[in-house]
């Protein structure tokens, strides 16, 4: 933020959210069908391995053949559809990345799947610091620009990727036609539940840049920023949460709830600490420009405290297979989100944006809430409890 400036900082969000979302819709299969697989089959990881390599290397091909014989064309029309400037690298940069995230988040999928969250956990650390080098890197080096956070990102992955790799073991030599079938089955629903809450939470990075410029995203990005950083602490606790439920250690549905209480009350510590010092710290961490993040990242907060008390209920959700709830409601969500902001922010600008937000939130955890009841069948007493009562 503090090298590229507000425009820069906005042009890397756009870009950014749209990596990620290539590599949810390139990918997240495998990565949601691997982990659920590899919790109920462990034996059938170094196949799973297997698929995920071959996957990257079929993606590498159709990307690199797409790029070559139209890159110009579609740099122009992912430029016009995100309002943001593709350039030919930054587009290449692009998809190699999407490529790398792939196996990084396969062969996590397999680690989580299988319970070995100590490597699960060392793999992000891992990113970070290489990633936090990078970018020292660009940011002493004579023009830094876009481009050159995206190849210290590409580095960073491909690094934490292959350490990935070799932690899942030796892929084996044949994967059986069954064992894609399941992954792409399970792992299907996943990846679309998946997509719709990415969208539900970023796409209003789209709608920010177009409708009020790229200068007025990059300010808003730090709220988002530091809204994903909020949002880590459930989650975390639903990645933990996820093989317990497959292994059949929360079938009284008490580690759930029990994480869901304590998920909610340390939301709310956090949500009154960023009220407190928000202001300050944004001043001080990202510099003065970006002090107009405060006050969306303050009306997302009400959305966010509710949206991560939620998603330890969608987790428990996941781990049975996906039910129907877990696509519709975060589709219902996205709607409510992009016609509000429609509708908001010509009204109020960044605080339009952070309302329509914040109400889309609390719509899919007040959905998901109901349908984790109806699911489990834990009465609403049980549900709203302390856990002081239930220890």
């Amino acid at each position: 933020a503090r090298v590229l400036g507000d425009e820069g900082r906005g042009i890397l969000a756009a870009v950014a959210t749209t990596v990620l979302l290539a590599t949810l819709a390139l990918g997240e299969w495998l990565h949601r069908g691997s982990t659920y697989v590899a919790g109920h089959h462990p034996q059938r990881s170094s196949s799973l391995l297997t698929l995920t390599l071959v996957w990257a290397l079929f993606l590498a091909g159709a990307l690199a053949a797409g790029l070559s014989l139209g890159d110009d064309w579609l740099a122009g029309r992912i430029s016009s559809l995100t309002s943001t400037p593709f350039s030919r690298p930054i587009l290449w940069a692009t998809a190699l990345l999407t490529i790398l995230l792939v196996v990084q988040r396969g062969g996590q999928a397999i680690l989580l799947g299988q319970d070995r969250l100590r490597p699960y956990n060392a793999i992000p650390i891992l990113f970070i610091v290489a990633y936090l080098g990078g970018n020292l890197l660009v940011a002493h080096g004579a023009e830094p620009d876009v481009l050159q956070v995206l190849i210290a990102w590409c580095a960073a992955v491909a690094l934490s990727g292959a350490v990935a790799v070799n932690l899942c073991g030796r892929p084996a030599l044949v994967t059986p036609v069954p064992l894609l079938v399941e992954t792409a089955r399970v792992g299907g629903r996943g990846a679309v539940s998946a997509i719709l809450v990415f969208l539900m939470f970023r796409s209003v990075i789209y709608l920010v840049g177009a409708m009020m410029g790229l200068k007025a995203l990059g300010v808003f990005t730090i709220a988002v920023i530091m809204a994903e950083m909020i949002q880590r602490l459930p989650n975390i606790a639903g990645t933990v949460l996820l093989p317990k439920v497959m292994a059949g250690d929360d079938a009284d549905h008490e580690m759930s709830l029990r994480v869901g209480r304590i998920t909610l009350r340390m939301s709310v510590l956090i949500a009154l600490i960023v009220v407190l010092v928000g202001r300050f710290f944004i001043e001080v961490v990202f510099s003065l420009p970006f002090v107009g993040a405060y006050e969306p990242l303050c009306l997302m907060l009400p959305g966010l405290v509710a949206s991560g008390y939620a998603s330890i209920f969608n987790s428990k959700l996941a781990a049975n297979g996906y039910p129907p709830v877990t696509l519709w409601a975060p589709a219902l969500a996205l709607l409510v989100n992009v016609g509000l902001n429609l509708w908001l922010i010509p009204i109020w600008g960044l605080a339009g944006a952070a309302v329509a937000t914040s109400v889309a939130y609390i719509l899919w955890a007040t959905v998901i809430t109901f349908a984790y009841r109806q699911h489990t069948g834990v009465a609403w007493t049980r549900l709203l409890a302390t856990s002081a009562e239930h220890r």
